[in-house]
């Protein structure tokens, strides 16, 4: 773990005193009269301006004089009541989500982002991907996911991320008001309890699989599943929240339905050929109304009906 600290230096030695003005900092040395002296952040003064100043002692030539460097030591700010499993993209070394250096982790005990040695590699790990904040996060090094099991997933507005070629396991929430774009790989859900997906922003798989332990995934905004939806167990909850699958004529995607129902609005492109056909596992919490769809001439390029299921009136 990387901690924040600063060595101030004069070149001319001598006593004297240090002092700060416009925040506060720790001395990391034990005598504030040493000419060298190492200064660390308080949590409540990051991101400001701190002067420090160096009085020249009594005896010393130029007697009195002063010396001053501003410092500012910068943090991230956008997520609000982290927990010590949470890491932040960075990508301040590469885009490479391997690599350590890449990543923060909030360090509770400081109240501040640590850079860190390793990558996130636990179950447990919250991922944030946020846009550049205080310097503090590389403008253009996207993260692009690799093979990992993570507890949730947060995207920032603004920001934009990959899911990659692996199998990203996902054991809780998706929040993403920013971009998600589907790679090549497969997002799975098989945690017990439901799982959301909000944020309001552009959220494209490539392959998404639902085998639920119990409960369901819960959309609160519109989702893209350019590949293969596999649905093992468990419903999609989406209301008016439409579920697209594929993306157009050439690419209409792909559902393997064993079990479970889209309860709201599901989208469905069609190939531009005869007989093009396509299954709808639509229906309710707990029965499954599907439908297929055939269409005996060509439909047209770029064509998709959407689909939702409606109880009937019972007189």
């Amino acid at each position: 773990m990387e901690k924040q600290s600063l060595r101030l230096q004069l070149s001319s030695g001598g006593s004297g005193q240090w002092t700060y003005s416009g925040g506060l900092v720790s001395y990391n040395n034990s005598n504030t009269t040493d000419a060298t002296i190492n200064v660390t952040p308080q949590p409540s003064d990051v991101n400001t301006d701190i002067t420090m100043t160096w009085t020249v002692g009594a005896g010393e030539v130029c007697d009195g004089a002063i010396a001053t460097k501003t410092i500012r030591f910068n943090q991230p700010t956008s997520i609000s009541s982290p927990d010590t499993y949470c890491y932040l993209w960075g990508g301040l070394t590469s885009a490479d989500n391997a690599t350590g250096s890449n990543w923060y982790k909030w360090d509770a005990t400081k109240s501040m982002w640590a850079r860190q040695s390793t990558a996130p590699s636990t179950s447990t790990d919250k991922l944030h991907v946020l846009t550049t904040d205080n310097n503090c996060i590389h403008a253009t090094n996207a993260v692009t996911l690799g093979t990992t099991t993570i507890a949730s997933l947060n995207v920032g507005s603004g920001a934009t991320m990959n899911l990659g070629s692996g199998t990203v396991t996902l054991n809780g929430d998706l929040t993403n008001a920013g971009t998600i774009n589907e790679g090549t790989g497969t997002v799975s859900l098989t945690a017990a309890g439901d799982q959301t997906l909000s944020g309001g922003g552009t959220t494209n798989f490539n392959n998404l699989t639902l085998n639920k332990t119990s409960d369901n995934l819960v959309l609160s905004s519109p989702a893209t599943i350019k590949g293969t939806l596999t649905m093992n167990k468990g419903n999609i909850n989406n209301g008016s929240n439409i579920l697209t699958i594929g993306e157009s004529s050439a690419s209409p995607g792909a559902i393997t339905h064993n079990s479970g129902s889209v309860t709201g609005k599901l989208r469905r492109y069609f190939a531009n050929a005869s007989s093009s056909s396509k299954y709808f596992p639509i229906g309710n919490a707990s029965t499954t109304r599907d439908v297929t769809v055939s269409f005996g001439s060509t439909p047209g390029s770029n064509q998709f009906l959407t689909a939702s299921y409606n109880a009937g009136i019972h007189s």
